[in-house]
């Protein structure tokens, strides 16, 4: 377009010049239009490669872009399928995971069905065999009372048989000393009264010599047999009786009686150190009949129970042990009570009995000295 401008431009100005320049200078106007046109072709044509060179450039470095571009995609492509892949291996494992997990809560929600089912049968297993203890207790309670109330019945009869033994004996020696009297007064009156000893007394009467000699009374003795005492201090086990004994050592006068009732226990306490658990019996079954204090009726019961342990009397001892831990179940002595309760089933041989009383012994008093003496023996117990 420039270059066409340039030669219209040219050709005006030839015109103009036509009129009045001479042809020397057309001439040389037309050679200078040539050499213009030359320039502009070669203008036109420079700039014509110089475009082509450009857009040759410029379509190269769009094609590097555009396959740079296309590379960069083909890669971000393929970290996509990768991350894909990832992710759905990601995905399986986790819906893996979730079977797994949803198997293993369906297990353990079963098991914990199991075990609550298994442990509502032990319960009512344990409540049923507690029931049977107690009733068992029960029975062996009433037939104590029964036996107690026979043994009083008949030492009563026994006491009365003894006292008209007594009194029979004593009407014969009365008897005898009325006739001994008599013998003597009429060996006065003949002039003879021969006396031998003091034991013995002889009258002389003629020829003939009466000798008067006087009854022994019948006094009947009863010596108990010797039991087999277990020891007070078993399996680590140590009694509060037996810390007593050890922080106890004032002497107990065995054979003073006091009104006082703690003259009494003193006194019954001396026997049950000295191992005489009969007589230590006895003494806090008429202390107890004092109606001593809570504290002091739930260590005499305990006692008590103790002596009949001593003696081997398990079956009696359980009922002295079973009054302090219905009566005085908030006591101390309540949880030593329960230990030797087992202990003594335990003795009877009834192990499953003595299991069952540990187990409430370690469940009630969890942190006492013999909830773990209790442990021990019930894990023994166990053991084949």
């Amino acid at each position: 377009m420039k270059g066409l401008s340039n030669t219209a431009a040219a050709a005006c100005t030839l015109l103009l010049l036509c009129q009045c320049a001479s042809q020397d200078e057309v001439r040389r106007l037309n050679y200078q239009l040539r050499s213009m046109n030359q320039k502009v072709q070669t203008v036109e044509s420079k700039t014509e490669e110089k475009i082509k060179e450009v857009e040759s450039k410029a379509t190269d470095k769009q094609l590097k872009e555009t396959a740079s571009s296309t590379n960069r995609l083909e890669e971000v492509a393929e970290e996509a399928r990768q991350l894909r892949s990832v992710n759905q291996e990601n995905i399986e494992r986790f819906n893996q995971y979730k079977a797994e997990t949803e198997d293993k809560i369906s297990s353990l929600y079963a098991a914990i069905e199991q075990m609550q089912s298994e442990n509502g049968h032990l319960s009512k297993s344990n409540q049923e065999l507690v029931r049977s203890l107690e009733l068992k207790i029960e029975q062996l309670s009433s037939g104590l009372e029964q036996a107690s109330q026979n043994k009083v019945h008949e030492a009563a009869q026994k006491a009365r048989e003894a006292e008209l033994r007594a009194k029979e004996a004593a009407d014969k020696a009365a008897e005898a000393r009325r006739k001994a009297d008599m013998a003597l007064r009429t060996a006065a009156e003949g002039g003879k009264v021969p006396v031998e000893d003091s034991s013995s007394s002889k009258i002389d009467s003629g020829d003939d010599v009466a000798t008067i000699e006087p009854k022994n009374r019948k006094v009947r003795k009863t010596e108990s047999a010797p039991v087999q005492q277990p020891d007070e201090e078993e399996d680590g086990f140590e009694t509060p009786v037996a810390e007593e004994k050890k922080n106890d050592s004032a002497p107990v006068a065995e054979d003073a009686v006091s009104g006082d009732e703690g003259g009494l226990f003193d006194k019954s306490m001396g026997s049950f150190k000295e191992k005489n658990y009969k007589k230590a019996y006895k003494s806090f079954e008429q202390y107890l009949s004092g109606q001593p204090s809570k504290k002091q009726a739930a260590k005499t019961l305990y006692l008590m129970g103790e002596c009949l342990f001593n003696q081997g009397e398990y079956d009696l001892a359980i009922l002295e042990y079973q009054k302090v831990i219905s009566n005085y179940s908030d006591d101390s002595h309540s949880s030593a009570a329960l230990l030797r309760q087992a202990m003594s089933f335990e003795k009877l041989t009834d192990k499953e009995t003595a299991k069952i009383i540990y187990g409430k012994l370690a469940s009630d008093y969890p942190d006492s000295r013999e909830a773990k003496v209790a442990r021990e023996r019930m894990e023994n117990l166990r053991q084949p």
